[in-house]
């Protein structure tokens, strides 16, 4: 769109892809063919990427988005993460990743192909980030 400022973002794992279009011109996100405010919403809780059915919004969210100060972004470290920050904030978020149930092993064409040790190092890589999230987003 000539003239716009427009961005995506996406995230594949276990063969099933999460995209994100943004149209910051427009303050619009679009996430699972819905369209987002921007200025209403800057927390998409998005359920059941591994389900039948596939992903699903259970909710939007605004919550306050001033991010810590840090003296070089560049090396922003977990405690100061713009998304711990928000989760931090809000702690129901912090229920919602549900970081008492174990990552899947991934499933399905991927970087791992059928290599089953691959995919397990990969499903452990993943748990043990989501593990570290949870406890940056639960402490003080």
């Amino acid at each position: 769109m000539p003239g716009q400022e427009v961005g995506s973002f996406s995230l594949t794992y276990g063969g099933r892809t999460l995209s994100i279009d943004f149209n910051y011109s427009a303050g619009l996100a679009r996430l699972l063919d819905q369209e987002i405010s921007l200025a209403d919403t800057n927390v998409v809780l998005v359920d059941d990427v591994d389900g039948p059915s596939g992903a699903r919004i259970v909710d939007r969210r605004r919550v306050d988005p001033t991010l810590p100060q840090v003296s070089n972004p560049a090396l922003r470290t977990m405690e100061d993460d713009p998304a711990i920050t928000v989760i931090r904030r809000a702690p129901e978020l912090g229920a919602f990743l549900q970081c008492d149930v174990p990552v899947p092993a991934p499933t399905g064409p991927g970087p791992t192909g059928a290599d089953p040790e691959l995919r397990d190092r990969l499903r452990e890589y993943v748990q043990g980030l989501l593990t570290q999230v949870c406890r940056a987003a639960s402490s003080p």
